[in-house]
């Protein structure tokens, strides 16, 4: 779960700001975004091990990895990013979903210690998903 504070206010942000979210797609939810079927990926307390096989795919595909901030996520800078993760299809759509992310009215500073894992997949506000073909497009 997205603990209370900075990251239930970021998380409610973002799920203001999306047309769609799913939980609980673990990797999938990247192989998705990589793939061009969904558009960002949101999870806060990931381990190493969670994240660092995801960068050098999510990248290759022309997708773009970090933490909230939009630092790097490297082993030198686990313990910055907290395990806070967004992956996202495109530079464009990362610049927006860190936008969101950090308009919380909670300074950055409230960090809490994280025990439980969460993920949002979501869809920009009035932005039709690639994971539906346009056939069935409005």
């Amino acid at each position: 779960m997205f603990q209370p504070g900075y990251e239930e206010l970021a998380f409610d942000a973002m799920r203001g700001s999306v047309r769609t979210m799913h939980y609980g797609a673990d990797c999938y939810a990247y192989a998705l975004v990589s793939s061009g079927c969904a558009d960002v990926v949101v999870e806060a307390d990931l381990g190493l091990y969670d994240y660092c096989a995801l960068v050098p795919v999510l990248e290759g595909a022309g997708g773009v990895i970090s933490d909230w901030t939009g630092g790097s996520l490297t082993l030198s800078n686990h313990e910055n990013s907290k395990g806070r993760v967004v992956a996202s299809a495109n530079l464009l759509l990362h610049s927006h979903a860190l936008e969101i992310l950090n308009t919380p009215a909670v300074s950055s500073d409230d960090i809490f210690t994280l025990s439980l894992a969460d993920e949002l997949l979501a869809v920009p506000d009035g932005h039709i998903p690639s994971m539906f073909p346009p056939k069935h497009r409005n």
